[in-house]
């Protein structure tokens, strides 16, 4: 009987460990809130308004030397 209590005791355990584990892994995934795609967005959005004023620019470059030549 005693066998019996001590394995009974030791698959407690082992459920609660692997209860224990399952729960981290799963609320790792679920509230990983990807701060490295958002500083990724920032950049660029940054990158994107220098890139649009570069484009203005230069269209009134273009529009200068279009009146210009005509």
């Amino acid at each position: 009987m005693e066998f019996l209590t001590d394995w009974k005791f030791w698959l407690f355990i082992l459920t609660v460990l692997g209860m224990i584990i399952n729960a981290i892994t799963h609320f790792r995934l679920v509230t990983n809130d990807l701060k490295h795609l958002s500083n990724d967005v920032k950049d660029i959005k940054k990158e994107q308004v220098c890139i649009k004023n570069k484009v203005i620019q230069l269209s009134e470059d273009v529009a200068k030397l279009k009146g210009k030549l005509e």
